[in-house]
């Protein structure tokens, strides 16, 4: 059953992360409420198809790596939390004004941060095995770089960040760490298959 979920929840979070890259450059073409509710609604399935396929990594992990693993999935809870809190909020208020959604995009980028620290955790313990293995625990620890987002804020504090991020550089992230995702999930689909 474990296996099933594992590779059930790596196949929902790709398909939800590409429908959610996919709405996110049509809502860039057309500026319509129901792309973006679709995008909001996308999130909440990443964040609890995230949480499974962590889980997942927690059940095959040896024993004395179970503290990494459970730190991965309490801070992956918390990553689906903060998207379902600030996603409910832009779900059902679309007419947020422009400081408001600056605001809800610090937060989740926070949340991409969130995201990330789980990632490295499950890197850190993951056996390389093989060349797949190999290469999903390189991109688990490498997707640390989401986390250079607090460097960035803190650097903020010397020039004005809303000056860099502008709307193009955030459509140019959110879709790179869509395809990012995509490829953990593949790969971590791969990983759970071959589990026996």
């Amino acid at each position: 059953m474990n296996k099933k979920i594992g590779m059930c929840s790596s196949l929902i979070t790709l398909f939800s992360t590409l429908f959610y890259c996919l709405i996110l450059l049509f809502s860039t073409l057309f500026d319509n409420n129901i792309l973006n509710r679709g995008i909001y609604f996308l999130s909440f399935i990443i964040g609890f198809g995230f949480i499974f396929m962590i889980y997942s990594y927690c059940v095959y992990m040896k024993h004395e790596d179970k503290i990494f693993g459970l730190v991965s999935l309490v801070i992956s809870i918390m990553h689906c939390i903060l998207f379902c809190l600030i996603n409910h909020i832009q779900y059902f208020e679309l007419t947020v004004d422009t400081i408001y959604r600056k605001s809800f995009f610090n937060i989740q980028m926070f949340g991409y941060v969130l995201m990330s620290m789980s990632t490295i955790f499950i890197g850190l313990t993951l056996p390389k095995k093989n060349k797949t293995d190999s290469l999903l625990k390189n991109l688990l620890i490498a997707h640390s770089v989401f986390g250079l987002y607090f460097i960035v804020v803190l650097f903020g504090m010397l020039f004005n960040i809303n000056d860099f991020f502008n709307n193009n550089t955030i459509l140019i992230i959110q879709c790179f760490w869509c395809l990012y995702l995509s490829i953990i999930s593949i790969l971590s689909f791969i990983h759970f298959k071959n589990k026996q």
